[in-house]
């Protein structure tokens, strides 16, 4: 920014660097400029602020300073909970929709913290996926996917919430395998984890599982 004219104070010179910064990598250098960004006080609507912690969130996450991200995904989530989606195009296309962040934050606070907090984390993105299945290409998969991740995540603190999570996980499969036609991975990937937790926790899972 050095040598641009008002760079310092002009918020879209700012976001342009943060942004192509984050994509390239830079994520020490992104984070320095999000946060100069925000302090700038040009940032005044919830959707660009929700925008703005979101991404200085994230960079913060890359460079494991986890309070702070912390601090910046819940910023930007207090935003979100104001904003509504924005009107679909001609083609069907929301532009904008808060469950499209909401859901990738919720997926960054499920690697941080406790593991209570962490689970809690993903119990909200999986009901939002659940919620919102029309903005992912593939929301069963997904879902799927985030019901293994709670089921070993509790294990070891709550096994009968992760059987319940591994049989709907199980159920899930099934009606997804069926309506595939095939064995996909996903499929393969959920019977061998509940397999597995049942070896291992034989006094949790029941004969019939």
């Amino acid at each position: 920014l050095k040598g641009v004219p008002g760079a310092v104070s002009s918020a879209p010179i700012i976001e342009r660097q943060a942004f192509y910064s984050m994509i390239a990598g830079e994520h020490k250098q992104a984070a320095n400029l999000y946060e100069r960004l925000l302090k700038t006080g040009q940032i005044t609507t919830d959707i660009n602020q929700a925008k703005i912690h979101f991404c200085y969130g994230f960079t913060l996450f890359k460079l494991n300073e986890l309070t702070r991200a912390r601090s910046e995904f819940d910023q930007s989530l207090a935003k979100l909970d104001k904003l509504k989606p924005s009107s679909p195009a001609p083609d069907g296309y929301l532009d904008f929709h808060p469950a499209r962040l909401q859901m990738n934050i919720y997926g960054y606070l499920s690697q941080m913290g406790s593991p209570a907090e962490r689970a809690a984390a993903l119990e909200k993105r999986i009901a939002l996926i659940g919620a919102n299945r029309k903005l992912l290409d593939d929301a069963r998969s997904a879902q799927i996917q985030n019901l293994l991740r709670l089921a070993e995540l509790t294990a070891k603190f709550e096994p009968q919430q992760a059987v319940a999570k591994l049989n709907e996980a199980l159920a899930g499969a099934a009606e997804y395998g069926t309506s595939e036609g095939f064995v996909t991975h996903v499929v393969f990937r959920t019977l061998v984890n509940y397999l597995s937790f049942g070896i291992l926790n034989p006094h949790v899972a029941s004969t019939k599982s």
